[in-house]
């Protein structure tokens, strides 16, 4: 499964909102709202806050002191998509109810690859070139930041 191939199921199985961030107003010393200033990102339009969601984990959950990586771009997004799909299930049980929740994006799923060059010790030993023993390895992970919520973008419980 690709990035791409996740977010369209995922896309048909919750309520899709597309704005992004919420606006935010600026008032005058009375608090009168005389305009609306820059968008806030880090909030989605039902006024709660964004979580980043990865193939290791989602939000406070994340590890601290190690995150997982994946030698397959398909295996992260599985994993991803298993995140998400917990997440669901924490809100409201039943696949059937899930329509009913609300999914706001603020950064769709991606893969990201770091290369790592590991040295096989043992096989050193057995070659003339040290270089032969070096190995490069391509791990990877998905991160996103999206909120599911059962509050609408007008702020009341679906």
């Amino acid at each position: 499964m690709t990035p791409e191939e996740a977010v369209s199921k995922i896309n048909a199985t919750f309520t899709v909102h597309e704005e992004r961030g919420i606006a935010t107003g600026w008032t005058d010393q009375n608090d009168k709202v005389m305009g609306m200033g820059a968008r806030d990102m880090d909030t989605a339009p039902n006024g709660e806050p964004y979580e980043v969601v990865t193939s290791y984990g989602l939000g406070a959950r994340l590890p601290k002191d190690a995150l997982v990586m994946f030698q397959s771009e398909s295996l992260a997004v599985r994993w991803w998509f298993d995140e998400v799909e917990d997440w669901a299930s924490s809100l409201r049980s039943g696949r059937e109810y899930w329509k009913r929740l609300n999914l706001y994006w603020r950064d769709k799923p991606t893969f990201h690859t770091t290369t790592y060059l590991a040295m096989d010790q043992g096989g050193l030993f057995r070659t003339s070139s040290p270089l032969a023993a070096i190995h490069q390895i391509d791990l990877g992970f998905v991160w996103s930041r999206l909120l599911i919520s059962t509050i609408g973008p007008n702020g009341e419980e679906t």
